[in-house]
Parts: C-alpha cells; structure tokens; sequence
C-alpha cells in the first residue's frame, strides 16, 4: 500500500517532473512518519542546572507538515516539521521563544520506531560553552 501511494504521488507529479529513487525514499519516510509518537531522551554529558531539557513527551506529526506535543509537564508545544533525506527539521514556538532544531534520524528506523539524534549548545554560569549530544528514541503509539 505505501508503495502504492509512492507511486501515485510520483506518477502526479511527471507532467512538470521526473520521480526517481530519492523521491520515492523521502514520500515513503514521510508516509512513515505521520502519526502519533512517544519519546524519550538521553542527554550527555548531564545537563547544568539551568538547562532544561525535557524530551519525554507525546508526539503527533500531522500529513500537513504541522506537529503538536505535550511534554511530561503537560506544557504543549506546536509547530512546523520537513523531512529531507534523514533530517528532520521541527520549528515551533515554546514558552514565547521560537525555535527551530534539526534532528539526524538514524539507520535502520521503522514505521514503530526511530532513534534521532542532535547537538544543543549552552552555556555555563561562566559563558563556558557546553556541547549536549542527545539521543531520543521514539515509539508510535498509532
């Protein structure tokens, strides 16, 4: 059925362009993303005390490129997401400040799970930049 849909939505298209295996490969990943998702989060090395990083939440993509998530505290969060090759780049507004992060999906994600991967940089009491790396896996829920 995904194939199907692959295959339509490339066959629409031939009239102003062609449809080749990358196309193919991003309409599937996209079609896999759709849908609502839980995650969680591992940050190194442990975040400062003025860093809050909250990466369990729920997530719904939505086919129109928008998502909404609600974190563990219940504060929601809603925005924008595009998928290109395997990075997937989530813009959206929390707590008034505006923001736009990419994440590398890694190897090997299913239309079940996916592991994403990101770097956040902060800084310390003492303007010391302090790289995270964080690894935040995802189950579909439906």
């Amino acid at each position: 059925m995904w194939v199907l849909a692959a295959t339509l939505m490339c066959g629409t298209t031939t009239v102003f362009t062609s449809c080749d295996d990358d196309d193919v490969e991003d309409i599937m990943e996209t079609i896999n993303l759709v849908g609502k998702w839980k995650s969680t989060g591992q940050v190194t090395p442990k975040p400062i005390d003025n860093l809050e990083i909250d990466f369990n939440s729920t997530i719904e993509f939505k086919s129109d490129g928008t998502f909404s998530t609600t974190y563990s505290d219940n504060e929601t969060a809603t925005g924008t997401w595009t998928l290109r090759g395997k990075v997937l780049t989530m813009s959206y507004n929390i707590s008034g400040v505006q923001t736009s992060q990419n994440f590398n999906i890694q190897e090997g994600w299913s239309r079940d799970r996916m592991v994403m991967t990101t770097v956040i940089n902060d800084e310390d009491d003492n303007g010391k930049t302090i790289t995270y790396n964080v690894s935040i896996t995802m189950n579909r829920i439906k």
